[in-house]
């Protein structure tokens, strides 16, 4: 890969860093995309960040012009060092398709350096970099004068949240004894409000500013339970199941869950698995999440967990993070930096994970950047739940399932429909119903083959499927795990959903339907180009992808290439993997 980088613009001011760059790749394909990471390094912990391009160009002969720019505080680059105020270095990589070029080489006129009121004494090393010493300045009176009040201000907070948390946590107590959650539909109304930004009424008003109240003064009571509880003696190994998707053990949970129970009895095994948020949590919910977090010197969590930033586990417990999505897709986190829905950059938000169980050394970088964290936390194990695809046995007793469940479906071939939602989060996710038509697409393949329809768990509202075609289109939506409906399908449908990576161990033909790529693509993107690299034909039509199925134009080639990219290890142990990690913390 040859290219010319060139830095227009460096500066600081008031620890706010601003670059800004452009240049040219040479012999690039117009389907893909350069990319230029930025790498701080300060000797303890390493973050990335990708610089944003805003105008892309190519040309007649292969060449890629770029321009762009990033800009950052430098005081929220690190975190577990980030008061240790250590000298740090920048550099940037180039990625340009599978090819990385590390500590790449630009031009830079100093005239363009600018610096004001800066803490760092800034140099250029050589040709691919910066370093950064910081200038010891004495921390100003009221500054800590601050943070005296503040630290004041937070025990202040604890006292009065349990005072008054008391009385309205024994009636929530004791309506949730007749399974009553008080005010939730109002409360749904309301979050729905927000998230599509229409207008609030009073009343609306009125309660969003109860329930900003009462999240405080539950989140002052989670800490008050958390830390006291943390003064008592803990006497035997145990590990914490903590998530707030689920409300039973499933997915990477029950594989590791299993895998503990069976190899090491000795171990305690905690659950706290639990959908509420934490202004709907009740005393009893409270008091079960801090006993999980206190008493654990493991905790393990499959998604994001709201309530693990309410506290700060101590540094005796290990916090490691099971991912529930296999691979690196489309961008999350701290990747989407600048975008709706993403965090900002001073944000806790995933940012005190110990360690990250990932499928692949390929996809490292990309979960370090997400979740804003050391490479060195992230752990190439594999995903548990993935062990069953080379269990010949489990998929056998699936199928078996299935059938007796379906009888009627054994002489069909089965094509399962499963894409991912739209919109920028839970509350406003849905996918538009009228791009798929199940129904016209079972006539016109001539009834060869069911349809099942696995919508995303955001996604609310249900395909309505006509009475005559019930049989053969299922909407199986609330079917509790999607990988099983894999070992029973013959073909998928997908767009940018995460299954690809499972589906690609089965050798699953794919297609991708993806009508809106371009917009997604701008509002979303992804970590590697999606035309060259998923793995199957594109379609961005109905007629299109009829059309696909029927002359069997499905790309398969590309499968197994992918999955041997995305999985470090197919031999069916990540379970024990994860497990042995666990065990190195106990």
């Amino acid at each position: 890969m040859k290219q010319q980088i060139k830095v227009v613009h460096f500066g600081i001011c008031e620890m706010i860093m601003f670059v800004a760059v452009e240049g040219t790749v040479y012999d690039c394909d117009s389907q893909i995309k350069p990319r230029i990471l930025l790498w701080f390094d300060n000797g303890k912990e390493d973050r990335s960040f990708t610089l944003r391009f805003t105008d892309v160009q190519y040309d007649s002969q292969g060449r890629c012009k770029f321009r762009g720019g990033f800009y950052c505080f430098l005081d929220h680059i690190f975190w577990s060092t980030r008061e240790a105020n250590l000298p740090f270095t920048l550099h940037m990589d180039m990625i340009c398709g599978g090819e990385r070029q590390e500590q790449v080489e630009f031009h830079l006129d100093h005239r363009n350096i600018i610096q004001r009121w800066n803490q760092y004494e800034v140099k250029v090393t050589g040709r691919n970099g910066f370093a950064f010493k910081p200038v010891h300045m004495e921390e100003p009176i009221w500054e800590r004068l601050k943070k005296r009040l503040k630290k004041t201000g937070f025990h202040a907070l604890l006292i009065v949240g349990g005072i008054i948390g008391l009385p309205w946590g024994i009636v929530e107590l004791f309506a949730s004894f007749f399974g009553v959650v008080l005010f939730e539909e109002k409360r749904r109304k309301v979050y729905e409000k927000k998230a599509g930004r229409r207008k609030l009424t009073f009343s609306d008003r009125l309660f969003d500013k109860y329930n900003r109240i009462l999240r405080r003064v539950k989140k002052a009571m989670l800490r008050m339970g958390y830390y006291g509880l943390c003064k008592l003696p803990r006497k035997e190994k145990s590990v914490a199941f903590v998530s707030q998707r689920n409300t039973s053990l499933e997915g990477n949970f029950k594989f590791v869950y299993d895998k503990l129970k069976a190899n090491h009895p000795d171990v305690k095994c905690r659950l706290f698995l639990n959908t509420k948020t934490v202004e709907r949590m009740t005393y009893r919910d409270i008091a079960d999440f801090c006993k999980a977090c206190a008493f654990s010197q493991v905790v393990l969590v499959d998604e994001y967990v709201p309530s693990m930033y309410t506290i700060k586990l101590k540094k005796s417990t290990k916090l490691i993070q099971l991912w529930h999505a296999c691979g690196a897709f489309k961008t999350f986190g701290f990747s989407r930096i600048g975008k709706p829905g993403a965090p900002t950059q001073n944000s806790r938000v995933h940012r005190n994970y110990d360690y990250v169980a990932v499928s692949s050394s390929n996809v490292r970088i990309w979960y370090a950047q997400g979740f804003g964290l050391p490479m060195k936390a992230i752990k190439a194990t594999g995903v548990p739940r993935t062990d069953v695809f080379s269990d010949p046995d489990y998929a056998a007793q699936v199928r078996k399932e299935f059938y007796e469940q379906y009888p009627h479906l054994m002489n069909k071939k089965i094509l399962l429909f499963a894409p991912t939602f739209r919109g920028v989060g839970k509350e406003v996710a849905h996918y538009p119903m009228d791009k798929f038509q199940p129904q016209k697409v079972y006539e016109e393949l001539g009834g060869e083959y069911a349809i099942l329809i696995k919508h995303h768990p955001f996604v609310r509202e249900k395909m309505v499927i006509p009475k005559a075609y019930k049989d053969f289109i299922l909407d199986m939506s609330n079917f509790p795990e999607i990988n099983d409906l894999l070992f029973v399908s013959d073909l998928v449908i997908t767009d940018y959903s995460s299954l690809i990576f499972e589906a690609s161990l089965l050798d699953l033909p794919m297609l991708f339907y993806v009508y809106d790529l371009e917009e997604y693509t701008r509002d979303r993107d992804f970590y590697f180009d999606f035309g060259p690299t998923v793995p199957g034909k594109k379609v961005f039509t109905q007629d299109e992808l009829i059309q696909a199925i029927k002359t069997e134009d499905f790309e398969q080639e590309k499968v197994k290439p992918f999955a041997e990219t995305y999985f470090d290890h197919l031999d069916g142990k990540s379970t024990e993997r994860v497990v042995d990690l666990i065990m190195e913390q106990l």
